[in-house]
């Protein structure tokens, strides 16, 4: 799509970065958003691993949803579980030496995409801190209604 003057540049960019990103990336998880991916793998270099609770705070993805994905990317190997040192039972994800090697090649190719236009990549955590209350408070744009019997 091209606007008034004839530039694409931006349309351009997005294409290169995203024909980048599906060719290195395994099949089962190149439709996955980047900055998702990118956020596990930068939270799973914690010292301990990090607890897919965490990650569904972190992340802002529910249960089920992050089920699956851990699932993908413990069998592509970019995450191994650990259990817990303390003997609660509770599994640690921690990120595999071959998902640190890929996403920092990536990131030097998003980066020298991004070098024309003046910007460099760097995934940012869709939230700055977790929520404050608990499960049954509407979401951001979420209308709160009631059930009439």
């Amino acid at each position: 799509m091209r606007n008034d003057s004839g530039d694409n540049s931006g349309l351009d960019l997005y294409l290169a970065m995203s024909a980048a990103w599906c060719s290195r990336v395994p099949v089962s998880l190149a439709h996955e958003a980047p900055i998702v991916l990118a956020r596990i793998i930068d939270l799973g270099l914690r010292k301990d691993g990090v607890s897919q609770s965490e990650l569904q705070q972190e992340l802002g993805i529910n249960q089920s949803r992050m089920s699956k994905l851990t699932k993908k990317l413990v069998d592509e190997k970019w995450l191994h579980v650990n259990q817990s040192k303390t003997g609660s039972g509770k599994k640690f994800m921690a990120t595999t030496a071959a998902a640190r090697d890929l996403i920092a090649s990536l990131k030097a190719d998003m980066n020298a995409l991004l070098a024309g236009n003046g910007e460099t990549f760097s995934p940012q955590p869709r939230r700055s801190a977790p929520r404050a209350g608990g499960k049954g408070k509407p979401q951001h744009g979420q209308v709160p209604f009631e059930l009439k019997e």
